[in-house]
């Protein structure tokens, strides 16, 4: 058995750069031109192997997103058939009760399961006939109470804060939060698009 050789990680490529820059660093005067070329072939090797790192990252991001897809519909399909014995074990249920209830028998005991006709257990169900706004004029007040709901306009403070930041001249990436109280339009953010 042949041991193989490690590859390096695009880790190992930037810790490589970083003892370029070292080396650049610390050349005295009379090796630079020797230095320069090293150097300079070095950078070539670098960015060719960091190159090839960053498209066996891409294909590697593209092939998780394909199977996180692929196990996603999976998943819907298997809601879909979970769904369906649910309604089927249902209505399956239903249509026993039907037929208990017709034959006048509240329990069964076949020697494999026992079945029986009983009060469902919790709270009985309680239906509202009218609107919420209908019965809050009709029932008396202990029956109701008013909750305010507030809604904040985000769109209109983000943009009031952005012309406020040009105005002042205040760099955007800072994200300062004294403008308006209590709300900080934060720097936008930043993500790799692989393609």
């Amino acid at each position: 058995m042949t041991d193989r050789p490690k590859k390096q990680t695009m880790f190992g490529v930037l810790d490589d750069f970083d003892a370029l820059y070292e080396m650049i660093q610390e050349a005295p005067e009379e090796e630079r031109a020797e230095a320069d070329k090293a150097i300079k072939q070095f950078m070539e090797e670098l960015v060719n192997n960091f190159e090839a790192k960053a498209d066996g990252y891409a294909y590697v991001v593209a092939d998780a997103i394909t199977k996180a897809k692929a196990q996603k519909d999976e998943a819907k399909r298997f809601q879909a058939m979970a769904k369906a014995n649910e309604q089927k074990a249902a209505k399956l249920k239903s249509m026993l009760q039907y037929a208990m209830e017709r034959l006048n028998i509240k329990k069964l005991d076949t020697g494999k399961h026992k079945f029986g006709i009983q009060k469902n257990g919790g709270k009985r169900s309680l239906t509202l006939l009218a609107s919420k706004e209908e019965l809050a004029k009709e029932l008396p007040e202990k029956y109701s109470f008013e909750k305010k709901e507030v809604k904040i306009d985000k769109e209109l403070l983000r943009t009031d804060i952005q012309a406020m930041e040009e105005e002042r001249g205040i760099d955007p990436e800072q994200g300062v939060c004294e403008l308006i109280p209590h709300v900080m339009l934060e720097p936008q953010g930043e993500s790799l698009r692989i393609r």
